[in-house]
């Protein structure tokens, strides 16, 4: 008998690990326990197993997650770690698995959903659909700045400190699709990454990079860093001297991190990856309590625009649930539950509600892209209330 329930940390979690080793490689059992699912954001409740005679076989991980939309801040579940046993594949276990988690998404308070590394042409059928594309640079140690960090390294072990959330977060406060940190509280892959701290003069920490070396030492990845880009790109080019790395790749780094930026006024090169299925995947699980938290961000960037002293009502809708905005020359507020018939103005589409939410691509692009229709003054208000993002999310949170 199939049974699915959330996961119980004494009674499923070695069964977990011994699912997800199976699926990829054997060194993730230990990862799981040592950072992965234990010691980080791993959401108990809201994750799902599928049981078969108590043995778990199949695993809807979900990971807590606190995502940035400009200033505005919502509750994410992020997901990963989704798989089935062989011998329980092409049964109907996983759909069923994944329909409770969402269930439980939306019991939980989640906002959004995110999926990463989703596999093609799956999860649209439960809502899902691709969120944004993935960016990675690319740069030449010699390229790199030649001068001595004015910071001095210390090698550390990589686990969560406050004082580096604090440095990662003031640093990403506003990039949309970045998680606000602590999220795994000894990286993905203990063991695997190396870390240095970046001290001042006087001891402080200052900013910090974690990498890995790949390909027998030919490539240098950035995994996640803070501080100041100029001193983070001498601090890794000494590192790829010392190691002798032929290039070094950062993966999904945000176009407008000081990094990214960085990086772009020197000899480098950039590669941004599209997929209509797959990839970073996204869904709105409550639209009311998203726009709730998103009304301070709306506002302001309302009153930014040449919209700032419309006034009126514009209703939003995917294609299960609606809210109505009512603007007053900037002040925005959520019209009651229900109240939706007398809006003039109107923006009614599906999915692709979450992706004008994320900014990934401007709002003319995205509506005209999904068929959105657009009522009143919708086209102008969407442009001027969901500008184009460039959302992305590291690999260090999901």
């Amino acid at each position: 008998m199939f049974i699915v329930a959330a996961p119980d940390k004494q009674a499923h979690a070695e069964g977990i690990f011994d699912l997800v080793a199976e699926q990829w490689r054997d060194d993730l059992r230990e990862q799981c326990r040592e950072g992965r699912i234990f010691h980080s954001h791993y959401d108990w409740r809201t994750s799902r197993v599928g049981l078969v005679d108590g043995k778990v076989v199949t695993h809807f991980g979900v990971y807590d997650l606190t995502v940035r939309v400009g200033s505005a801040r919502v509750a994410a579940a992020g997901v990963n770690l989704v798989v089935t046993h062989p011998d329980y594949r092409k049964q109907g276990l996983m759909p069923k698995t994944i329909w409770s988690s969402i269930e439980a998404m939306r019991d939980r308070g989640y906002d959004i959903s995110i999926v990463a590394n989703a596999v093609e042409n799956y999860y649209e059928r439960f809502g899902w659909r691709a969120a944004w594309p993935e960016t990675h640079y690319y740069i030449a140690p010699e390229s790199l700045p030649n001068e001595k960090p004015d910071v001095r390294l210390r090698k550390w072990n990589t686990r969560s400190r406050p004082a580096l959330a604090a440095l990662y977060n003031a640093e990403n406060s506003e990039l949309t699709g970045t998680a606000l940190h602590p999220t795994f509280l000894r990286t993905k892959e203990p063991g695997e990454l190396t870390g240095h701290l970046m001290l001042d003069n006087e001891g402080n920490t200052v900013g910090y990079i974690i990498y890995d070396v790949l390909q027998g030492g030919k490539v240098l990845w950035h995994y996640e860093s803070a501080g100041d880009p100029t001193e983070r790109l001498r601090a890794l080019a000494a590192v790829s001297r010392k190691l002798e790395a032929e290039e070094l790749r950062f993966n999904r780094l945000h176009y407008n991190s000081p990094l990214a930026r960085k990086l772009r006024t020197l000899d480098c090169y950039s590669e941004t990856k599209y997929n209509p299925s797959g990839g970073w995947m996204i869904q709105i699980i409550n639209l009311r309590t998203l726009f709730e938290k998103l009304l301070p961000e709306l506002s302001l960037r309302i009153s930014r625009s040449h919209l700032t002293t419309w006034r009126g009502k514009l209703r939003i809708a995917t294609r299960t649930e609606r809210i109505t905005l009512l603007i007053d020359r900037g002040a925005m507020s959520l019209a009651d539950a229900g109240d939706h018939a007398d809006a003039e103005h109107a923006i009614d589409g599906g999915e692709e509600i979450a992706l004008l939410v994320m900014g990934t691509e401007s709002a003319g692009v995205t509506t005209a892209s999904a068929g959105t229709s657009l009522k009143g003054h919708g086209a102008e208000l969407a442009e001027a209330l969901f500008p184009r993002q460039y959302p992305q999310m590291g690999n260090s949170d999901l």
